[in-house]
């Protein structure tokens, strides 16, 4: 596979966003019929130190394809890169439409535009819509069924991802993904417990790890953004990985480039280890658990 990058060559203002939630819209216009995109080769699912990942070759020739899912925390949650040549008309400043058919509804927002080598133009994002009141398609309608359970479940309901910008849709038939995504969560589960988490007790988390200085933290990140890489115009996207015991302490932290990361460290993580402050995240009955922190930090030129 290829490897992302980002990065832009202006003059720049020393940035960093953490970003821990996900912001949805609107549905979009309709698009045309998609040009649809099918399997050149089998799944692929490899374990990597810091995540899951599943990536399937599309298309021929002028149009090779690649998706990828990957999954790096506990539950449902997952992210996707789509890169194609036919994503290459598709604008980086305006939202575009993600969907898993038949049974999800569009969820509209700002991908993350990459170049990932080989395949052209990438996009990065993260979710899945259930349809309203968890209704899936069936033979004779519009049925309601109950929430799905677990990844693999979900996964019985996916056959196709979309992706669509104005009149533009590219859809890739993905086939049946029961067995792939049952086969990614247990990768995460493995994942999980090689940090020396339960995977279970993560599963029962009601109430998420809170960030109680983020704001502090946030500026204090910044004011470390490499000279060197902000000389040079360079961006990256990292995913900051704690783990954060009961009472609120980390256990570790590390940092996982998911773009080219030339001239970056890991001075988030030092940061956190010596400043943040943390509560921890408790099960359903209030009682704080050991658990897993997300967060996306992003830095950019201006």
């Amino acid at each position: 596979m290829g490897e992302s990058e980002t990065g832009r060559g202006f003059p720049y203002m020393r940035s960093i966003v953490a970003l821990v939630s996900i912001a949805l819209s609107a549905a979009p216009a309709m698009a045309d019929e998609p040009i649809v995109l099918t399997s050149s080769t089998a799944w692929q699912l490899d374990y990597a130190e810091n995540k899951c990942r599943l990536s399937r070759v599309f298309g021929e020739d002028g149009n090779r394809s690649v998706f990828i899912i990957d999954k790096d925390s506990p539950g449902k949650l997952l992210s996707w890169i789509v890169a194609s040549p036919l994503l290459v008309p598709f604008r980086q400043d305006r939202e575009s439409a993600s969907r898993f058919g038949p049974n999800f509804e569009p969820v509209v927002r700002k991908a993350t535009p990459l170049l990932f080598k080989g395949y052209g133009q990438a996009f990065m994002s993260e979710g899945y819509r259930p349809m309203k009141d968890h209704a899936a398609m069936t033979s004779s309608g519009l049925a309601k069924t109950e929430a799905p359970e677990t990844l693999g479940e979900i996964g019985k309901q996916i056959e196709w991802f979309q992706i669509s910008q104005g009149k533009r849709a590219v859809r890739f038939d993905l086939g049946g993904m029961g067995a792939p995504f049952a086969a990614l969560a247990t990768c995460a589960d493995d994942l999980m417990i090689s940090w020396g988490l339960d995977p279970k007790e993560l599963e029962a988390v009601h109430t998420l790890t809170k960030m109680v200085n983020m704001e502090e933290f946030a500026q204090k990140v910044q004011r470390r953004y490499p000279a060197t890489a902000g000389d040079r115009g360079l961006g990256a996207i990292f995913n900051m990985k704690i783990v954060v015991d009961e009472q609120g302490n980390i256990v570790w932290c590390k940092m996982f480039a998911q773009t080219k990361a030339e001239g970056f460290d890991d001075a988030a993580c030092a940061i956190a280890m010596e400043d943040l402050i943390l509560e921890p995240a408790r099960d359903k009955d209030g009682k704080p658990v050991k658990s897993l922190l997300n967060s996306k930090i992003t830095y950019f030129t201006k």
